[in-house]
């Protein structure tokens, strides 16, 4: 059996727009998320792949990147989370673990398992580390056993 041969119908090799896309670099397609990644915002990064992904999927690179951008975002703040709330900052680290299932929640995303396992790690200690601040010892309460009766007049 003979080989088939296909031909593209241009002349000296031109190719129709969007054929052969793989020879696009993502930088070309997503110039600001590739600056943002570049610059470690991962946060603008990662927003900005989200938002070209509703345009058109992602090409591979462009995915992991979008991956890593995620998953940079959210370790980043839950160590900074981690960080304040070792110096008593609870506002802080309630306020940037806030912002990661925010971000989570917005994206639609399930993180993979070691971000998830971070995210319940400081929910856990930052729970201990609030309940002992307001942990006070009880004091007794005295019920009585006597019954109150209000008569109607």
């Amino acid at each position: 059996m003979g080989r088939a041969s296909f031909e593209l119908p241009f002349e000296d090799g031109a190719r129709p727009p969007g054929f052969g896309g793989a020879s696009c670099t993502a930088a070309q397609q997503h110039p600001q998320a590739e600056a943002a990644y570049a610059n470690g915002d991962f946060l603008e990064a990662a927003d900005f792949y989200t938002s070209d992904a509703r345009l058109e999927p992602l090409d591979g690179a462009s995915a992991a990147k979008l991956k890593d951008a995620r998953e940079s975002f959210a370790m980043s703040l839950l160590q900074r989370a981690a960080a304040a709330r070792r110096r008593g900052a609870f506002d802080r680290a309630i306020s940037a673990l806030k912002e990661v299932l925010a971000k989570r929640d917005t994206w639609k995303w399930q993180p993979p398992a070691a971000v998830s396992a971070k995210i319940a790690e400081e929910v856990l200690e930052l729970g201990r580390g609030v309940r002992a601040q307001v942990d006070v010892p009880l004091k007794p309460v005295m019920r009585s056993t006597q019954r109150v009766s209000i008569a109607s007049t």
